[in-house]
């Protein structure tokens, strides 16, 4: 089941339901399950304070995923960084609303095990952010 928190922002996340379907669908395309998923919003402050707390990084970002993945089913907790991705889809020219559903996949791409380390690892997990995408506009049966 995936759920959706706001800890501290006023920014919203619109389509939730929709959200819920893609993800799900994405998920069993790729031969996973999804389980216990829950997506958190926070301001800046608090996804910095995240940050340092258990990855010694001293700034905000856009996403951080916790996981527990069972086997091929999902379970996990995204905090995603809404002032954050507001700033991204400016930078990148991006609706506002695209670029919090590319961070929530690239959060569940992180649970089936990409990696975005290398040059190679940050193509490839484009490549299946873009792919995921995609997929959103496509109706659902």
């Amino acid at each position: 089941m995936i759920s959706f928190y706001n800890n501290d922002t006023s920014i919203r996340i619109r389509d939730k339901r929709r959200i819920q379907q893609w993800v799900n669908h994405v998920v069993e395309k790729a031969g996973f399950e999804v389980g216990d998923l829950n997506i958190i919003s926070c301001s800046d402050k608090s996804i910095e304070e995240i940050n340092i707390q258990f990855l010694n990084h001293h700034y905000p970002t856009d996403i951080i995923t916790f996981d527990s993945v069972i086997d091929q089913t999902l379970h996990g907790e995204l905090y995603i960084g809404l002032e954050t991705i507001k700033e991204n889809a400016k930078r990148y020219n991006q609706p506002f609303q695209t670029e919090i559903k590319r961070v929530i996949i690239h959060g569940v791409l992180h649970l089936m095990g990409y990696k975005d380390k290398t040059t190679k690892e940050k193509e490839e997990m484009r490549r299946q952010e873009d792919a995921a995408l995609q997929m959103f506009h496509v109706k659902q049966k």
